[in-house]
């Protein structure tokens, strides 16, 4: 039963990852409206470095662009980097959610890429679940 919801939402993926690329803009165009004329720019800068991240990724689907030639390495690659800079600008509470994303990324990459393996198992589901809410935690950041 789940498989079958799983694969329904691979269908509407494109529609998924746009709307969850445009939860991280409108809340950066929101910061920034807000923020113009004030010194602390905090969150503004969060949901810059977020938007950047998710446009990005979005992108890389988008038009086919693989560095490794494994979209999931690339995914592990482009997290970790966001990673990386969110610790650069010291915003320690997105770290959790990436490395959560990171760490989802890395196992279907090892199951899509090393093992070619393209049935079903209860990793998918969990990746499915953990990558959906994972992002609305993080869109509430």
């Amino acid at each position: 039963m789940l498989q079958h919801v799983f694969m329904a939402l691979s269908t509407v993926n494109d529609y998924l990852s746009i709307f969850i690329t445009w939860a991280f803009v409108v809340p950066f165009l929101y910061n920034f409206a807000c923020t113009i004329n004030c010194r602390n720019k905090h969150i503004m800068y969060i949901f810059l470095v977020m938007m950047l991240s998710y446009t990005l990724s979005l992108f890389m689907f988008k038009a086919s662009f693989i560095l490794t030639g494994s979209i999931y390495l690339d995914l592990v690659i482009a997290d970790l980097l966001t990673i990386f800079t969110l610790a650069c600008l010291s915003y320690n509470y997105l770290l959790f959610g990436l490395t959560f994303n990171a760490t989802l990324h890395m196992p279907m990459h090892y199951d899509y890429v090393v093992l070619v393996s393209y049935d079903y198992w209860w990793f998918w589901g969990l990746y499915g679940i953990g990558q959906l809410t994972s992002d609305f935690r993080l869109g509430k950041a």
